[in-house]
């Protein structure tokens, strides 16, 4: 019943479809039913159950005047809790006004790489004209997506400048 939000009782009898970006594939099953046969378009979000999977938190954010500048810094704690190895990767810094949508870049951190169930600290410094308290930071792991991971939905950071 499309733009209903019931569940069909039954499986998928047969599927055919198209990957798609960022983890998702869209199929189109038929359902068997009472009365015949029946069509449905799906999306379908991918986890990989095997591969690194990248996150992470703020330890520490400071600011501090200097002069005519303000001065942001802190650590950022990156944890590869996947159960596989991540090769190189980038880590990018950015100023945001709600703690949603990106604002400008402040800069970018690369890890050579990190090891299933390891972590890293990264040690994060930038200097700005402006007052940065009440805005926040938002650092988003491997910024380029160079990484395949069994949840690209965790790779973002967000911080209150306080």
């Amino acid at each position: 019943n499309a733009g209903s939000s019931a569940s069909w009782l039954g499986s998928c009898m047969s599927a055919g479809g198209t990957e798609g970006g960022n983890g998702t594939a869209t199929a189109t099953c038929t359902f068997g039913s009472l009365g015949g046969t029946e069509a449905a378009t799906v999306t379908f979000t991918l986890f990989n159950v095997n591969g690194p999977d990248l996150n992470g938190l703020f330890q520490t954010i400071t600011v501090r005047k200097l002069f005519t500048t303000y001065h942001l810094a802190g650590i950022l704690k990156v944890n590869n809790i996947g159960n596989r190895s991540a090769g190189a990767f980038k880590v990018s810094y950015y100023l945001s006004n709600d703690g949603v949508a990106l604002g400008p870049r402040l800069g970018t951190s690369t890890v050579r790489s990190l090891t299933a169930g390891a972590s890293t600290k990264l040690a994060y410094g930038f200097f700005m004209l402006q007052s940065p308290i009440g805005k926040y930071l938002i650092t988003v792991i491997d910024s380029d997506n160079g990484i395949p991971e069994r949840d690209e939905t965790n790779n973002r950071v967000t911080g209150k400048i306080r």
